[in-house]
């Protein structure tokens, strides 16, 4: 019998680190089972210098600091020890792509110094995957697990095409001409019309009709997550997550490599 591994899929997560690990360890206590790597969708809140934070996010920071907790794990801190350093809990790797609320200077200005995704906080446990990469993650020796990469919204009601919270047209060319079975799709905007007429991304819609990877996952739109009308590929949106929305579709579990996926609408968002 094959060994099933827990992959804890992640929406928008907009700086509430401890929101996020802390359900994760609850979760784990309560069915006394492991997550054995988290995927997130994209605008996790990555701001070294909150300072460079584009306006829209300074403006929700206000009234949420979380907003700004990276800089809490972009250097050790209180914070950060209490998640990477507890005894009682092995945090998972984290693999995420950008979405349109991050320090994309700063992301950009590291991916020359490394190959695929790489780690970007103080523990070196949350690694970001650059657009059109794909990155191959060993769940254990003999299981293999492949991921394609496309972070940002489209550009296509856009004037500035080459602003860097988009995704370029090479990323998406780049991603066409792989010849590797696409395991997992993760990007940030959604496929073409799969939520209204009109919104949502042509070249997601055409990436998905060409490399049919077994799932897709997708967030920015911040509503309850659910599953999409996409064939064959199993697609899905999550929701932001905060304290309120953890019983909105907002988190979910991919078990591997049976390719089963679910929400989890339990709140396990008790701190500990």
């Amino acid at each position: 019998m094959k060994k099933e591994y827990n992959i804890l899929i992640a929406g928008d997560v907009h700086g509430h680190y401890s929101v996020l690990y802390s359900f994760i360890k609850n979760w784990q206590e309560q069915h006394k089972r492991k997550i054995d790597l988290i995927l997130q969708t994209g605008d996790m809140g990555i701001y070294p210098d909150p300072s460079r934070a584009d306006k829209a996010t300074i403006k929700f920071a206000k009234n949420d600091p979380e907003e700004f907790s990276f800089i809490n794990f972009y250097y050790e801190s209180e914070e950060s020890r209490s998640i990477f350093k507890d005894p009682g809990f092995s945090a998972p790797d984290l693999y995420f792509i950008k979405g349109n609320h991050e320090d994309f200077e700063y992301l950009n200005s590291q991916i020359s110094n490394f190959r695929n995704a790489f780690p970007i906080d103080y523990y070196k446990k949350m690694f970001y995957i650059p657009g059109g990469n794909i990155t191959e993650i060993n769940l254990d020796e003999n299981v293999p697990i492949t991921i394609a990469a496309l972070g940002g919204t489209s550009y296509e009601n856009s004037s500035s095409q080459s602003h860097l919270k988009y995704y370029s047209k090479s990323e998406v060319n780049k991603l066409l001409g792989y010849t590797t079975k696409i395991d997992i799709l993760l990007t940030h905007d959604v496929p073409y019309e799969a939520i209204t007429e009109r919104t949502g991304s042509i070249e997601i819609k055409e990436l998905l009709n060409i490399l049919k990877p077994s799932c897709h996952f997708c967030g920015h739109y911040h509503i309850p997550g659910r599953q999409l009308d996409i064939n064959p590929t199993k697609s899905y949106i999550l929701n932001e997550i905060n304290y309120k929305n953890l019983d909105k579709n907002c988190i979910g579990l991919l078990k591997w490599p049976n390719k089963q996926f679910s929400f989890i609408n339990k709140k396990y968002n008790k701190l500990t």
